[in-house]
């Protein structure tokens, strides 16, 4: 690649990603995907920035354990609440009991 190629994809990736990462962060208070949209600017600016790089690694690292916490908590959850898992109890089945009137 040319000089003049690096300096307008450099530029290209500047002009992207900065406005995606300030939207990112506009969004981190708001109902939607901000950590995400973040992380997405992040990876795209470190295709051409070197800078950036440590900082992708790191956040990647924090996602993969908040994805593993997640999975271990919903885990847990599915085994507490399944039904199949749980023997049937007989005590609550209900009762019924016949209240017929004798007839003359």
């Amino acid at each position: 690649m040319s000089k003049a190629t690096k300096l307008i994809r450099k530029l290209g990736v500047l002009i992207v990603g900065v406005p995606l990462f300030i939207l990112g962060v506009i969004l981190i208070p708001l109902p939607g995907p901000g950590l995400l949209v973040c992380f997405a600017a992040l990876v795209l600016i470190s295709m051409e920035f070197d800078q950036a790089k440590p900082h992708v690694h790191r956040i990647r690292k924090q996602m993969n354990k908040v994805v593993d916490i997640s999975r271990t908590r919903a885990q847990k959850f599915s085994d507490k609440h399944d039904p199949a898992s749980q023997a049937p109890d007989n005590d609550k089945s209900p009762k019924t009991t016949s209240t017929k009137k004798p007839t003359k």
